[in-house]
């Protein structure tokens, strides 16, 4: 297994690393990368309690993230809106849904990504708000386009919503799911708009700060996590809860019948567990981990080099830091070394962990390192990899530029492998 593949975008959003020192003792901090740090408090030691749970659901800050199979919703501006310079550079609303690799031009609501339902008004419709999250009338466009038709039932929600935690102003967030093809939502919501802001006597704390100063109207869109997360649409730490949101909605859609017995298993803990009604066995969200690693010779013949490798369905030109599963009863520097080993035949010594990336496509936890090469004649293992070959850091840097004479280049810097490998080439590793 390889790093990251990603199709080739501009620098947009990477992380300066000019600050960056001693990596080695301080990598957290040293070296950033995408779908990191959330800033919920998920209330782990609470979810079993149901009053308090059924206490978030109800409450009318509640936001809800929405998606469509595995595609993050959000909110677009409204076609005939597009010329407003100030609702085109607002920032976008995520939803929830599986939305397709190619969508439309997305605007980003600067520090709102879920839907507040008492902040939404369907356009020609008299509505009135709910003592739920969800307002009656955004619940019927749901119910249209494949969520719950009782959704607006949040309270009693387990089996439709997960609880992510509550944000720094009090307000729950949840997620919810639609067994529904991107293309199929974004059919059910073409005709729909939403205005900003709501509607005369609506509270205006129950309107986003970003949102409110948006004007005119927008339309919900399937778009999916990896555009969002490669075009900077989404601030870091909303891309980090979209993050947290498809890896446990991907699970229960893996997870549904219990391992032991195949029994259909039931949803318990606002979304964070599932129990077998039959044989009693609980079954929690998994994460696999996935080492990825930059592989340095310290001794390159015009100084330091690093080991890169490409696999076929690359995108033409990229190259990516080696990758692989960490395999049970193994600890992370074997996999490391055993990794390197397997795919280029290259021996490896000290091995250092840098920073981890949890990776939502469907739930890995890629932890990044740095090992440094005992040997350097490549063998490569044609059945994992392309190509591999050594990079000395100004050829590194060049494909990071994206200057490259050869036009190679590198993942997107959303990817932990590009924060890795741009560390080694701003010298941060030395």
């Amino acid at each position: 297994m390889m790093g990251h593949d990603n199709s080739p975008t501009q620098e947009t959003g990477a992380t300066p690393l000019a600050h960056l020192h001693d990596a080695w003792r301080d990598p957290v901090a040293a070296i950033g990368t995408g779908f990191v740090g959330n800033p919920l408090d998920r209330c782990s030691e609470r979810r079993d309690d149901m009053a308090f749970v059924a206490g978030l659901r109800r409450d009318p800050r509640a936001r809800v993230l929405l998606f469509a199979g595995d595609v993050p919703l959000v909110l677009c501006p409204d076609v005939a809106d597009a010329g407003s310079a100030d609702a085109a550079s607002a920032a976008g609303i995520a939803a929830h849904t599986a939305a397709p690799e190619n969508p439309p031009d997305a605007v980003k609501l600067e520090s709102s990504i879920g839907v507040s339902l008492n902040a939404i008004l369907a356009s020609g419709v008299d509505t009135v708000a709910l003592p739920y999250a969800l307002h009656e009338t955004l619940t019927r466009m749901l119910a249209g386009a494949g969520f719950a038709s009782d959704a607006k039932d949040h309270a009693n929600a387990d089996e439709e919503s997960v609880l992510l935690g509550i944000d720094a102003d009090g307000a729950p967030w949840f997620a919810q799911r639609a067994d529904r093809a991107p293309d199929a939502v974004n059919a059910a919501f073409s005709e729909i708009r939403l205005t900003w802001p709501a509607a005369e006597g609506a509270s205006a704390a129950s309107i986003p700060s970003a949102t409110a100063r948006v004007s005119g109207t927008v339309r919900l869109r399937a778009e999916g996590l990896r555009v969002l997360a490669s075009q900077g649409r989404i601030a870091p730490a909303e891309l980090a809860m979209l993050a947290q949101a498809k890896a446990v909605l991907d699970w229960h859609v893996r997870h549904r019948f219990c391992a032991r017995c195949g029994t259909a298993s039931r949803v318990a803990a606002a979304g964070w567990r599932r129990e077998c009604p039959a044989c009693a066995a609980v079954h929690f969200p998994r994460v696999d981990p996935v080492v990825i690693m930059i592989v340095i010779d310290i001794d390159g013949p015009n100084g330091p080099r690093c080991l890169l490798g490409r696999q076929p369905q690359f995108a033409p030109g990229m190259y990516s830091a080696l990758a692989g599963f960490l395999e049970p009863g193994e600890a992370i520097e074997d996999a490391v070394r055993r990794e390197v080993l397997e795919e280029a035949g290259i021996q490896t010594g000290a091995v250092r962990y840098l920073a981890s990336q949890p990776w939502p496509f469907p739930g890995s936890l890629m932890i990044g390192c740095a090992a440094l090469a005992t040997s350097t004649a490549l063998q490569v293992d044609k059945n994992e990899l392309e190509d591999a070959r050594w990079f000395d850091r100004a050829e590194v840097l060049q494909m990071l530029q994206r200057t490259h004479p050869r036009q190679l280049t590198t993942p997107q810097p959303i990817a932990i492998a590009s924060t890795l490998i741009r560390a080694f080439a701003e010298g941060v590793l030395d």
